[in-house]
């Protein structure tokens, strides 16, 4: 019996797989990291940088950095807002990881009422926000 074996992974490469169950949807961590963003009107380099981490970003490293500043969002932004980055942060929705994907209608409702809902309310509570952009 022969078998090819993948060539051996780079330390950088095994730390980030090891991670990997932290971030079971990327685009949701990114949309999270994005209201972090929004949030504290700073780019999340930056944001990492001021909090001390090292030059290098991981994945573990911009994972904690991001949950680290959950406070700050939820003290500037609110509950609602600061659950909803929370949400996508953790990737915490009721149900089986299974069925947690954008494929199933359940999913995508629960998305919709604890991410895209919270966010738009709180965005439609800054003044102008219901003007629309004139081009």
């Amino acid at each position: 019996m022969s078998c090819k074996f993948p060539p051996p992974a780079t330390p950088d490469e095994r730390i980030a797989n090891e991670f990997k169950h932290l971030i079971p949807n990327s685009a949701i961590f990114a949309l999270g990291i994005l209201l972090v963003e929004l949030c504290l009107n700073n780019q999340f380099e930056e944001i990492r940088q001021a909090s001390g981490s090292a030059a290098s970003a991981s994945l573990l490293d911009s994972y904690l950095t991001a949950l680290r500043m959950l406070d700050e969002v939820y003290r500037q932004a609110g509950d609602s807002y600061g659950l909803a980055a929370e949400r996508c942060l953790k990737f915490s929705f009721s149900g089986r990881d299974l069925y947690n994907n954008f494929s199933f209608s359940q999913f995508r409702q629960q998305f919709h009422d604890t991410v895209v809902a919270p966010v738009q309310t709180t965005y439609l509570m800054f003044p102008d926000s219901g003007t629309p952009i004139e081009e």
